[in-house]
């Protein structure tokens, strides 16, 4: 797949393919681990952890037992939640 790049004028820039370059040619060897397990982990970790609340309730639903312990609505449940 070919990518046509133009300038401002409309015109075809024939080096933009040669300056951008092709993704699939990033080697192993070239990508900086550290950083790219340390950025990985921490947005890993931090979506586990900002979604985790939403988790419970969700599975709260899914269950439905509705026992006087347990919240029947989505709002009490993310109350319980939360306290």
């Amino acid at each position: 797949m070919t990518s046509i790049s133009t300038t401002g004028g409309g015109r075809v820039d024939p080096n933009a393919e040669r300056r951008l370059g092709n993704p699939s040619d990033t080697k192993w060897s070239e990508i900086d681990k550290t950083r790219l397990y340390l950025i990985g982990t921490g947005l890993y970790s931090f979506l586990t952890v900002a979604l985790h609340p939403l988790t419970v309730i969700k599975i709260r639903k899914q269950v439905g037992v509705t026992t006087p312990e347990l919240p029947t609505s989505i709002i009490s449940s993310s109350e319980s939640v939360i306290k």
